[in-house]
């Protein structure tokens, strides 16, 4: 009898050990699982965010509408990055920019005092600019001298339009301390234009 009791608590405990490796076969395991599915996923199936931690602190949260936290436990978009009181940057490097520091390649984000930073650190001689596109063409440049160039990739100065250009107001002129009208000194110029052919004609005549 005391040995039928012993067989009892091995079979027992055999068949615990095969639930527990049956269990552990279905989940995803720290070197990788072997899928063989497409159907194969892994997060939660209830109404609760998926969270995931390094250190036992909260990194990344995906909350049940499907928006990506980091920073913040209550995402407000499809993605969502907090800095508390610090600045906020989402990095992009490659081969060409190094990534040697948290300053390095292009960062899109906010700094600690909530102005929007749009910052461009690599810079050679012709590569480092900041290049916007619409419909896939190229329609604004800024080049890493600060120039901003407009139907142009190589502007020459501060500001360089290669087109027309439609102006509903004033266009003010600053040299040596002072302002000016640029339209109010081109109707000056054209004045001093006509008396100075009113002159030549009166000088030709005598």
């Amino acid at each position: 009898m005391k040995t039928q009791h012993h067989l009892l608590i091995v079979l027992m405990l055999f068949a615990s050990n095969i639930q527990k490796a049956s269990s552990q076969d279905t989940a995803w395991i720290y070197n990788g699982n072997a899928v063989t599915n497409s159907t194969t996923w892994i997060g939660t199936s209830t109404s609760q965010p998926f969270i995931m931690k390094t250190s036992g602190f909260e990194r990344v949260r995906i909350d049940v509408s499907g928006n990506v936290g980091i920073g913040t436990q209550t995402p407000r978009n499809l993605s969502h990055l907090h800095g508390g009181l610090s600045a906020v940057y989402s990095q992009f490097t490659n081969t060409a920019t190094t990534d040697t520091n948290t300053t390095s390649g292009f960062r899109i984000g906010i700094d600690a005092n909530g102005n929007a930073i749009l910052r461009n650190k690599y810079s050679s001689s012709t590569n480092g600019t900041m290049n916007f596109y619409t419909a896939d063409l190229e329609r604004m440049r800024i080049s890493n001298a600060g120039n901003v160039g407009i139907g142009t990739i190589l502007p020459r100065e501060r500001l360089e339009v290669n087109g027309n250009i439609l102006v509903s107001g004033r266009i003010l002129v600053a040299n040596d301390g002072n302002t000016y009208d640029l339209l109010v000194l081109i109707l000056q110029l054209q004045n001093e234009v006509a008396q100075l052919k009113q002159q030549l004609m009166i000088m030709t005549k005598n």
